[in-house]
């Protein structure tokens, strides 16, 4: 029986980063990583964070950006840090402003919403101060969190 590289090297997915980086040719590379979260290939958590690292660090000023990053959020309903790691990404576009209100509107006190606040720390400081207030009334975590944010 072979084995599967991706659970038996994840570590590749890491090892990917500087291979990116090194391109001359990233608009391929981004096609290709959104080709591969369109397929139904099995994704580790540890590489779906990986991939939003890359794009964020590396594929930002590709055509496909926003594809690979809501790509790489759509496959992490059961992947908590992975999740998180898309949400803290600064970005405002494609959908990512409208997921963290939402999270940061519900209360919740966890990985996402802590990422979701600190994806926030970009937009105008009203429109920022105004969500983090709902979220810093869901724990002493959450508010300690968004007066972090706030100082940013």
């Amino acid at each position: 029986m072979v084995e599967d590289p991706r659970r038996s090297h994840p570590n590749i997915a890491k090892q990917l980063y500087k291979v990116v980086a090194a391109s001359d040719d990233k608009d391929v590379i981004a096609e290709g990583f959104v080709g591969l979260l369109d397929s139904d290939a099995v994704l580790l958590e540890y590489q779906l964070f990986w991939l939003a690292v890359i794009a964020e660090d590396h594929l930002s000023e590709t055509v496909k950006y926003g594809d690979l990053v809501m790509g790489v959020y759509e496959r992490c309903d059961a992947f908590e840090i992975a999740a998180a790691k898309v949400l803290e990404i600064p970005d405002q576009s494609f959908g990512l402003k409208a997921i963290r209100s939402r999270i940061l509107k519900s209360g919740a006190s966890n990985w996402r919403s802590w990422a979701a606040a600190m994806g926030t720390r970009t937009l105008p400081a009203a429109e920022r101060n105004y969500l983090l207030g709902y979220f810093a009334n869901g724990s002493t975590m959450n508010h300690l969190v968004a007066n972090c944010v706030k100082k940013l």
